[in-house]
């Protein structure tokens, strides 16, 4: 036969486990007229909110038209002034020279006039393509 002291000691184990680790734990309450005892009220956590969208990338800007101007070449000379000039030119992405044709294609964030000012430097007569 069990003395008292060794069921206790039996005991133990489980009621530690059901003090601090059941799922049953007691949750108090406080109401203005009566404090009660309620078992298991499940917690309510509100939805977290949607997290803010990143903001669209802005638009891309249209890569300018390119400038062509007529400028008055009688040889492949003239074509490479014309290259060795725009190369210096800030700004400017693309060159294209026919001397044939006398005509100069030049593509990039560069103004006409500025364009059309450096034709005219080196070739009087250069004017804006027609």
């Amino acid at each position: 036969m069990m003395t008292f002291a060794e069921s206790l000691f039996q005991k133990i184990p489980t009621i530690y486990y059901q003090l601090f680790y059941d799922e049953c734990e007691p949750v108090w309450i406080i109401n203005s007229e009566e404090v009660q005892l309620v078992e298991n009220v499940p917690q309510y956590y509100p939805p977290l909110p949607d997290p803010p969208k990143p903001p669209p990338p802005p638009p891309k800007p249209e890569p300018p038209a390119p400038t062509v101007v007529r400028v008055p070449m009688c040889c492949d000379a003239c074509e490479d002034r014309v290259y060795s000039t725009f190369k210096s030119i800030k700004g400017v992405e693309k060159i294209n020279c026919d001397w044939t044709e006398q005509k100069v294609v030049v593509t990039g964030p560069v103004p006409q006039e500025e364009v059309l000012a450096a034709c005219r430097k080196m070739f009087k007569h250069s004017e804006p393509w027609k």
